[in-house]
């Protein structure tokens, strides 16, 4: 630093300062900005050029499913499923140059409130923090949880990241000979597949119907209805209009009641033995 010259020295944006450094050594006091307190040029640069930064916090979460010992990451799960224990694993972390940490939130938007880590002084990384929960009633719905933190400015992390489960449904397809009211909970569980996605509508079906059988797409009323295609044409039976429950393999093993399951549109094709022993699609869209 000791070669002469103004050098452009740069805080966070692309705002230019140019301090006049010839002759100067640093470490001795100057009357460089003495206007402003600064002891030497160095100190100046220490609270000008070397940026404070908020802090950085994480969450990540898991779960005990059915009875399980193990937890698990958050994921999608089936609708029903039974949720033993949550476990919340948060940190916050100052960056370099930059405050004490001050304290560490966690929170949910469900039976999980309001969790307050306060730390204390000269404090820089929280390391793992572990939260527990088991009131868990119910896997009808997504949960989720969020972490921030603060430094001793109360300042707030640079984010506020989440940890989300969601649950999740799938839509049925497949054939059989079954019309009216021969469709029923059981007969869907025993004679259809499911799709490979949750929570999504299938954009086709392909199955390869025997001489007798019909072709079958059961999706949640909630999702709206869709009905077989051909050349435009509405190619599903008047027993669209059919709805019926149908519960999830967990809520079975956890005993749930039909009446509570989700509620499925039944779509039918017109015609029987199609592709006359091949493969056939039915391509799915909206009425109209």
């Amino acid at each position: 630093m000791g070669a002469g010259g103004h050098r452009p020295l740069t805080r966070g944006g692309s705002d230019k300062i140019n301090i006049d450094v010839t002759g100067r050594n640093f470490d001795t006091p100057t009357q460089f900005n003495m206007a402003h307190k600064y002891r030497t040029a160095k100190d100046f640069i220490k609270a000008y050029l070397i940026k404070e930064l908020p802090p950085l916090a994480t969450i990540a979460g898991h779960f005990r499913l059915n009875g399980s010992a193990v937890f698990t990451p958050f994921s999608t799960i089936e609708r029903g499923t039974k949720i033993e224990e949550v476990r919340l694993t948060a940190t916050l972390k100052s960056q370099v140059n930059s405050p004490d940490l001050l304290r560490l939130e966690v929170f949910g938007n469900y039976q999980f409130g309001l969790k307050t880590i306060n730390f204390a002084p000269g404090t820089k990384d929280s390391g793992i923090i572990e939260l527990y929960d088991s009131r868990i009633a119910s896997s009808s719905s997504s949960k989720i949880y969020t972490a921030k933190g603060y430094d001793m400015k109360d300042v707030l992390s640079a984010s506020s990241p989440t940890a989300t489960w969601t649950i999740g449904v799938k839509a049925y397809y497949g054939m059989g000979t079954a019309t009216g009211a021969a469709i029923t909970e059981a007969w869907v569980r025993e004679n259809l597949l499911k799709h490979t996605a949750w929570n999504a509508h299938m954009g086709a079906v392909t199955v390869t119907p025997g001489a007798e059988d019909y072709i079958y797409y059961l999706a949640p009323v909630s999702w709206g209805l869709r009905v077989f295609e051909f050349l435009g044409s509405d190619q599903t039976n008047p027993e669209s209009a059919l709805r019926i429950k149908v519960r999830t393999d967990n809520e079975m093993l956890n005993g749930f009641a039909q009446a509570s399951a989700t509620e499925y549109f039944v779509v039918r094709s017109l015609g029987k033995g199609l592709g006359g022993g091949s493969p056939y699609t039915f391509n799915l869209g909206t009425i109209g």
